[in-house]
């Protein structure tokens, strides 16, 4: 993984200094585990028995510097957990305060934004669905097929967003490890 990470950083540089954030893995479907590098992308989550962990970043975006090292991580998915990997766009989906109906707002729980009441029909306080939003959502769906989870995060950022995003993709990447028949 950090052979590929360190090739990948190489051809990057070529083009040019840029930033690449990147969520990188190999999946062993006999042992069912994940080898994983996270260049900088927003985390990653894992969903199984125990909850929903987030799998943060191991190094810088790859892009950047030509030596850059990247640390490589693993986890273990049991029969029925799911690895889930979003876009920027679906973390920093948005809405006006002032869209949301009366009683939807609970200031604790968009991004630890503490809203001012008096002021929650100004335009300028906004809400983002974040990582709390695609956590929820992983912990609600029902979904059992990769297919159907992605549609359920991507289903409840839209609803969350109530408008199509104009600067970012909605993109939502999903393995889910079958239970055992």
């Amino acid at each position: 993984m950090i052979e590929l990470c360190y090739a990948m950083n190489r051809t990057i540089m070529r083009t040019g200094l840029r930033s690449c954030p990147a969520f990188i893995g190999c999946y062993n479907e006999d042992l069912g585990t994940v080898c994983y590098a996270n260049a900088g992308h927003t985390p990653a989550l894992l969903r199984d028995h125990a909850g929903v962990t987030l799998l943060g970043a191991t190094g810088l975006p790859l892009g950047l510097f030509s030596h850059t090292t990247q640390s490589a991580a693993a986890c273990h998915l049991m029969p029925g957990s799911a690895l889930v990997a979003v876009s920027r766009g679906i973390i920093e989906a948005d809405r006006a305060v002032d869209n949301f109906a009366a009683g939807d707002v609970d200031p604790e729980n968009i991004d630890g934004e503490n809203l001012d009441p008096e002021n929650i029909n100004s335009p300028s306080q906004v809400a983002e669905f974040g990582l709390d939003g695609v956590k929820q959502s992983l912990q609600n769906a029902t979904a059992r097929s990769a297919r159907d989870l992605c549609l359920t995060v991507l289903k409840a950022a839209r609803q969350f967003a109530l408008t199509a995003p104009t600067h970012n993709d909605l993109t939502t990447l999903a393995l889910v490890r079958n239970t055992v028949p």
